[in-house]
């Protein structure tokens, strides 16, 4: 058993589920082929043969083709043909057994080669793979052959799963497995009851996270309570948009804009908030979440959360019990139920007990990554 693990980035501080997946399968024995990898000191894959294969396609084709309008060219994968055959080579000599296509678009890049090669492919979708592109008539239709081909596909959420049998996969091939967070590791700090609570927002500053919204609703709770504050980790395109906004509405002092973060630094401000915000709606491209870990590693730092009824969010949030869900868009209710938390330190630590149970019980990482490995070996074993 010798799983190739195809991606496009390795060591990514927004796609840390990915690394979690190389690391996580270690006594597998994993293989990585990417295009792009980051962060080695904080990712280090020890133990693991990482293959990084050089930038392609060629600048002056690249630059062509960025020219091209995206509702033109579509939902396209960052890999060439050449480096889906190359990738394919490289597993087959280092002996891997299945391939492990992180993004619905890499798998649609490597399929023939891995078929060539003799490699069953299982393909994992994480969420914009699942959501938006599935407007582009292109990608769809290179999904419907990717389904003969494939093993197996991978989803993380239920509207995932429902999002891709819309387009045509088969129920039969299509498995879920959510995120997981490794509770072991987190430990709940003690929250005594303070005058001063923070609130925190961990996701990139692009439309699907809301960050507007969040920033209107904190407005909100702030006009009658000065002892509040927003902490946000994130980088982004939106981000001079929100810290604009928040100039406007008069909260800038209240606002704490911390951009891209480790995830260790991560961890601490988890610890030291009160309570996790993500308004996360569906964007106007039609990009939806999967399943945020962020909010699954809030839950698991015993943090009570305020989001949004989209997507793998309702799995993770049991309305009333381990916080509030709204409904997209509706900042005066996302603003309720802030300043309900905010005013209730008992409510907090309910909520956010409730919730660090639920991590535990149902989206621990063991649990997911033995799930993933028991997969890849079945269909490693069967296509011996």
């Amino acid at each position: 058993m010798k799983p190739a693990i195809v991606t496009p980035w390795l060591g990514k501080l927004s796609e840390t589920f990915i690394y979690n997946h190389v690391m996580g399968l270690i006594d597998l024995d994993p293989m990585v082929v990417c295009l792009h990898r980051e962060n080695e000191d904080i990712f280090p894959a020890d133990g693991v043969d990482v293959r990084v294969l050089p930038a392609s396609p060629p600048p002056l084709l690249q630059r062509l083709w960025e020219r091209i309008p995206a509702k033109i060219r579509g939902e396209w994968w960052s890999w060439y043909a050449r480096d889906a055959k190359l990738a394919a080579e490289w597993a087959v000599e280092r002996g891997a057994t299945v391939a492990l296509a992180e993004y619905g678009s890499t798998g649609l890049a490597i399929a023939n080669a891995v078929r060539d090669a003799g490699i069953p492919l299982v393909v994992h979708f994480h969420g914009h793979d699942a959501s938006r592109a599935l407007r582009h008539a292109g990608y769809v239709r290179g999904l419907r052959q990717l389904y003969k081909q494939a093993a197996a596909l991978i989803v993380v959420a239920d509207k995932m799963k429902a999002n891709l049998a819309g387009a045509g996969a088969p129920e039969s091939i299509i498995h879920k497995i959510p995120y997981g967070v490794d509770t072991l590791a987190i430990r709940v700090p003690e929250r005594k009851g303070r005058d001063h609570v923070t609130f925190l927002h961990v996701g990139r500053l692009w439309e699907k996270k809301g960050i507007f919204e969040t920033l209107r609703a904190f407005a909100a709770v702030a006009e009658g309570n000065s002892n509040v504050g927003l902490r946000v980790i994130g980088e982004g395109g939106l981000r001079a948009s929100a810290e604009a906004m928040a100039m406007e509405l008069g909260i800038a002092g209240s606002v704490c804009f911390l951009g891209a973060l480790p995830h260790a630094r991560v961890m601490e401000e988890m610890s030291a908030a009160d309570v996790f915000v993500l308004h996360s709606v569906t964007a106007p491209d039609g990009d939806e979440e999967g399943l945020p870990v962020s909010i699954l590693e809030a839950a698991a730092h015993g943090l009570p959360i305020v989001s949004t009824r989209h997507a793998g969010i309702v799995e993770e949030v049991v309305e009333g019990q381990t916080g509030y869900l709204v409904d997209e868009h509706d900042v005066e209710a996302y603003a309720d139920a802030m300043a309900a938390l905010a005013e209730d330190a008992a409510l907090r630590k309910s909520m956010g007990t409730a919730g660090r149970n639920l991590v535990e019980e149902s989206f621990d990482r063991r649990r997911q990554l033995a799930g993933l490995g028991s997969l890849l070996r079945e269909i490693a074993g069967g296509a011996c």
